[in-house]
């Protein structure tokens, strides 16, 4: 019996099955990876978007620790500034010089960070208007 067995499964045949089950556990550790990460990014996605009053209309990255933040509440549209322990209020920029403003500076001529951010602002405005 013991010939028959060592018959079936030579050498071979086991680091074959090894390199498949290795293949199996790397695939499910990526799966795994790849779920975690998509659940993370919306979570932090929701996070901005949970009031009803405040609305976080952008936010743009200066340095590790260092954010700008432009916030909408009650029809106002401040800039915040946030560094590693605290956040600070910048300026209030108001709704009529912010038209201005696009209305004076075509997103053609911006680059693509500044012409998505604008646009949104862009976006975000008119539904507030409504």
């Amino acid at each position: 019996m013991s010939e028959a067995y060592s018959d079936s499964l030579s050498t071979g045949d086991l680091w074959w099955q090894f390199l498949l089950y290795l293949m199996v556990l790397l695939f499910v550790l990526a799966l795994c990876w790849w779920v975690t990460r998509l659940i993370a990014r919306r979570g932090l996605e929701s996070q901005f978007n949970q009031s009803r009053y405040l609305n976080v209309l952008d936010r743009m990255q200066l340095a590790p620790g260092r954010t700008l933040y432009l916030v909408s509440l009650a029809g106002k549209i401040m800039l915040l500034g946030q560094g590693e322990k605290e956040i600070s209020f910048l300026t209030e920029i108001s709704e009529e010089d912010l038209v201005r403003y696009l209305e004076e500076n075509p997103l053609q001529d911006l680059d693509s960070a500044g012409m998505t951010f604008l646009k949104n602002l862009q976006d975000t405005l008119g539904k507030m208007r409504r």
